[in-house]
């Protein structure tokens, strides 16, 4: 109920039909904050793959306001997502509302049926902004200050040759359809090599050297088949995952994959220098080792010469559940963190470590 001194806010919405078969978007209840979009033509979205939903309309939101798109949660648990995770219509845009849909559920397609309500379109005011440039000193100090890794917000930092988007945690699915989005579009120049920081809910990647030679974490660990090089890796909390969506050949060094290998493997080793840690390389598989004991993973994929997937460092993982899962080749309990080799380093701390690392590699 609104208090005495609330009015409730009624807002105009003009919508002009551009299609016969077009439904007028509705409210699932009288409190519902979401208006219902509808398909107007059968859909077949792949698994993977992005696909844009008509709904013959197109609409004037008034000044000072947008219209936000949301996944519908009955369509979400059935793996159909939206991968920029909330679109924006902008009160000048004229053209037809489409819903930007990606599959990542089982089975190979996902069928939207004309007919069928698709997204929530939910309308929201835009502030008036006004940006000041100010000086550093000028921002004023708070409790989070630089930092931010695993937090609840997502932020780009741009250096020179290199974009940096900062993710939190992200279910893995939801990441490997933003790997290949922006593999895309590396391969076409329409941005710069990307590293993605993140972290994972707890599951095991299971690559095709392991299901060639069957082999599985224990039974109480949750398993997803990815296309990267390599066996099982384990991902939760506790560790910051990279991925460099990059182009690589053109520097020296990157004649292979070996060589790429080899120079991520160095990225991390003189991160983890930083803090008087020593990092080595072991010919018993690829990846960081510290006292004998890995802990850092590398398995990448590539199309023409970019890369998705990446790298993983264990910090302060939950105890035994990294331990608990046996690589190709490596018994159980080879696999560690650095807190349980006795080393403290934070995600931020090491996020920190590892940028200026990665962004001298490219200026080379």
């Amino acid at each position: 109920m609104l208090s005495e001194d609330m009015e409730q806010i009624s807002l105009d919405v003009q919508f002009a039909r551009l299609d016969q078969r077009a439904i007028l978007p509705t409210q699932g209840s009288a409190l519902a904050a979401g208006w219902d979009l509808y398909a107007i033509e059968d859909t077949l979205i792949p698994k993977g793959s992005s696909v844009m939903i008509p709904t013959g309309w197109a609409c004037a939101i008034p000044e000072g306001w947008e219209g936000q798109i949301r996944c519908r949660s009955s369509l979400g648990r059935k793996g159909m997502i939206m991968p920029n995770g909330l679109g924006t219509i902008d009160a000048d845009y004229r053209g037809e509302l489409k819903v930007l849909a990606t599959y990542i559920g089982e089975g190979e397609t996902f069928s939207v049926k004309a007919g069928e309500r698709v997204a929530q379109m939910l309308f929201a005011p835009v502030p008036k902004v006004t940006l000041i440039e100010t000086s550093v000193e000028m921002l004023g100090q708070t409790e989070r200050g630089e930092g931010g890794f695993g937090s609840s917000g997502h932020f780009f930092f741009f250096f020179p040759f290199l974009s940096f988007l900062e993710l939190g945690v992200v279910p893995y699915l939801d990441a490997q359809v933003l790997m290949k989005e922006l593999q895309q579009q590396r391969i076409e120049g329409q941005i710069p090599d990307t590293l993605l920081l993140l972290s994972h809910p707890e599951v095991v990647t299971v690559g095709p050297r392991a299901r060639n030679d069957g082999i599985l974490p224990p039974s109480d660990y949750e398993t997803i088949g990815v296309d990267r090089g390599g066996g099982l890796t384990w991902h939760g909390p506790g560790q910051v995952v990279g991925y460099p969506i990059f182009k690589w050949g053109e520097r020296e060094g990157e004649a292979s994959v070996a060589d790429i290998i080899h120079t991520i493997e160095g990225w991390l080793i003189d991160a983890l220098a930083t803090f008087g840690v020593k990092g080595e390389r072991d010919e018993r598989m690829q990846g960081v080792w510290v006292n004998n004991r890995k802990v850092c993973s590398i398995g990448l994929s590539f199309l023409r010469w970019v890369s998705r997937h990446g790298f993983s460092v264990n910090l302060n993982t939950p105890a035994g559940r990294v331990e608990g899962v046996a690589g190709c080749g490596l018994v159980a309990d080879t696999t560690t963190s650095l807190a349980q080799l006795g080393h403290t380093v934070s995600p931020e701390a090491f996020v920190q470590a590892l940028l200026p690392i990665v962004q001298a590699t490219l200026e080379s």
